[in-house]
Order: C-alpha cells, then structure tokens, then sequence
C-alpha cells in the first residue's frame, strides 16, 4: 500500500511539472455566452481569427500562445478564446467582424457589446505580442485614433501614429484611403519644420515626380533630422528605381501611354540630383526615349558606350524586350547585327528567361539560321515547363 501511494505521488508530481501553460482558451462556450462572461467579469475578449491552411497561425499556436509569459498576462487579463473563421461559429463571427479581419491570423479585443477595441494582425513573437495587447488595453488602436485622425487631419503626430496603428493591423485598404488623402497636403514647409510629417514623407511618399519631391531633393532639411546623406541616397534611389520600370512596363505593354515630355521632365531632374544608382537610371531613360522615337541607331549607339562604363549588366532581359518589341523589322543590316548582339544568349548557361531566349530565336530566324532558331524555341519551352512544374510542386 505503501508503495502504491509513492507512485501514486510521483505521478502526481509528474502531471504537474507537464501541467499546460500558455493561453487557456474558452471553447466550450459559444459567442453569447462569452459576451455575458464579458460583462459579468468586466474583462475584454481576446479573440484568436485562425484558420487551418494559415502558416503563422500554426506558428503562433506552436511558438507563442504556449508561452508561459505570455500565458500568465492573457489569463488574467482577458476571457480568451479561438476560432476557425471557416468553421461553425467563426463563419458567422467572420462575417460579423469582416472590416476588422484583413488576414490571418488576426487578434481582437471585443467588449462585452460585441464591439471591436482593438485589432493587430500576423504572426507577433511573445514579447511583441504582450506589448500589443497592452496597447489594446490602453486604446492605443487604429480603431479609437479614426475620430481623431477625422477631426484633424493635419495634425501630423496624430497622422503619423494613425497610419503605424494601421500598418500594424494590416489594415491596407483604409491605409491606401488615408494616405490619399494626407499625402497631398503635405508642404515644403511641414515637412521642414515638423518630425512627424517628415517622417510620413519619408516612409510613405514614393512620387519621384511631384514637385514636393523634387524641392526636397534639391535642399538638405535631412541633415535637421540628422539622417545620413547616404541613407537619403538609397531611398531616393528606390523610389526612382521605381518609376523607372514604371516607364519600361508602359514602354513595352502600350505605347500610346508612354508619356515623353514626363519622361523627359524625370531625365532632366535624375540628372540634377545624386542618389544611388543615378548613372544606371539615366540611361535606361535614355534608352527608352530613342525606342519610343524609334531612333535605332542612336537606341544602340547608347548601348554601345554603357556596355563600354560597365553599366546595364543586369538589364539583359529588358533590353532584349525592347529590341524585339521595337525593332522586330529591323532597317538595315547594321540594326539587324545589332539586334543579334544584344538579344544573344548562350543555351548552355545555367539560368535561362525564356523571353530571352525566344527574342534570340526570333532575331536568328530572320537571318536565316532556322535551325539554332528552332532549337531556341524547344529549349525556351522547355525552361517554361520546368518553372510551371517547380511553381504546382510549391504550392503543394
């Protein structure tokens, strides 16, 4: 007997050491129910928005609520509890709560009314999920700053605070909205004299081709703020880099949209101002008014000399776009020669584009060599079908 109830006790002990921690949540009671809780208890419900087939939803069930940290604070502080938005009472709770649910996995704090408090998506690590539920808490959400950021718009401290509240809660419908509207009413002058709207500027203006953009280029406010010439010469290189495809999409897709006198009007100021990647920027623009104006030889003699200073290394694919969307019927033999040139590619190579290959195809085609044309052709098929089949393999 005495044995028994020393392995009656070590069982006990051993239960206990491997008792669960984490996030105890209610499932057993339904949403009426857990509202009444609310209200009984005077707690907020924590509502984990999950489903099945979402990858961070299962990180957070493995990695995070588990979290004896994290564990202790949600217990005591909210009724928590989980649903499948593609299951039983989610579907209706996933209808209900549809504005504040842009993805998954997606946690609200809703009161004992069924009101939304408070809204953050995506996978957080335990310390950056305690600290965002301490700021439901606080009101601290995208959801009560709305009125404010309403009544003021050109408060940039309450602008500033609203669109982080809004990127945290992957809420990117409303940010786009908010963005159009703030955006355009920022000055020369706000963005000099106040931080908040400078960094609005800095993180979420991205038209190289506004006049605001231009004037800050031209003036060192940054050096205020204390931010490197260097990190400015990076941002400002992204964001022309940008527009820059932006100018080769329209230039290859519809030409009738390509706008020259803007294109020009960039040309002109990417040369007034340093930045990362300057050199490489100017050329593509370069490139893409000679093929717009179908000038071949100056399009090549461009080539020419940016080949000669090391530049357009990595454009191989873009230029033999142009060349085959522009100059399919080439002039004379020297357009021709040159198109061959710059729309060669060796088959042999590891990493192939098939467009590449095809243009090449296509340019040895008209000289006659049908054969290596139609050995392209083959090869560019083949390279299309292993990207299909790498592509269904990943979404397995």
């Amino acid at each position: 007997m005495k044995k028994i109830l020393i392995f009656t006790a070590l069982i006990c002990v051993f239960s206990n050491s491997f008792a669960q921690v984490g996030i105890e949540f209610n499932l057993t009671s339904t949403w009426p129910e857990l509202l009444k809780l609310s209200a009984s208890t005077n707690k907020l419900i924590f509502l984990d928005c999950y489903t099945t087939w979402c990858g961070p939803c299962k990180g957070m069930a493995k990695d995070v609520f588990p979290d004896k940290v994290v564990g202790d604070f949600m217990n005591k502080t909210f009724i928590c509890t989980s649903r499948d938005m593609e299951k039983g009472e989610g579907i209706e709770l996933n209808k209900t709560y549809k504005a504040y649910i842009p993805g998954y996995p997606t946690y609200l704090l809703i009161n004992s009314k069924g009101e939304v408090l408070y809204q953050v998506s995506g996978y957080l690590a335990p310390e950056k999920f305690i600290e965002s539920m301490k700021s439901g808490l606080e009101q601290k959400s995208w959801i009560s700053l709305t009125k404010k950021y309403e009544s003021n718009k050109r408060d940039w401290g309450v602008s500033n605070e609203y669109f982080a509240r809004l990127e945290a809660a992957y809420q990117t419908k409303i940010l786009d909205s908010v963005k159009n509207e703030v955006l355009p009413m920022l000055t020369f002058e706000d963005i000099s004299n106040d931080k908040n709207a400078y960094n609005i500027f800095r993180k979420y203006f991205k038209n190289v081709e506004d006049p605001l953009f231009a004037k800050f280029m031209g003036s060192t406010i940054y050096r205020k703020y204390k931010e490197p010439e260097s990190e400015i010469g990076i941002w400002s290189g992204r964001l022309y880099s940008s527009k820059v495809r932006e100018y080769y999409s329209i230039l290859l897709k519809d030409k009738s949209l390509y706008n020259l006198k803007n294109a020009e009007k960039l040309l002109s100021e990417m040369r007034r101002f340093t930045f990362s990647g300057r050199e490489e920027m100017i050329v593509c623009i370069l490139l893409y008014n000679a093929a717009f104006n179908n000038e071949a030889d100056k399009y090549f003699n461009i080539l020419d000399n940016a080949k000669n200073f090391g530049l357009l290394r990595y454009k191989g694919s873009e230029i033999s776009n142009i060349i085959r969307t522009y100059y399919s019927n080439p002039a004379s033999k020297n357009v021709l020669d040159k198109c061959l040139q710059y729309t060669a590619v060796d088959p042999h190579q590891k990493f192939l584009l098939s467009n590449e290959l095809r243009n090449y195809a296509y340019f040895l085609e008209k000289i006659g060599d049908k054969a290596q044309s139609a050995t392209l052709m083959q090869k560019a098929d083949s390279v299309d079908r292993d990207l299909k089949e790498k592509f269904s393999s990943m979404l397995k």
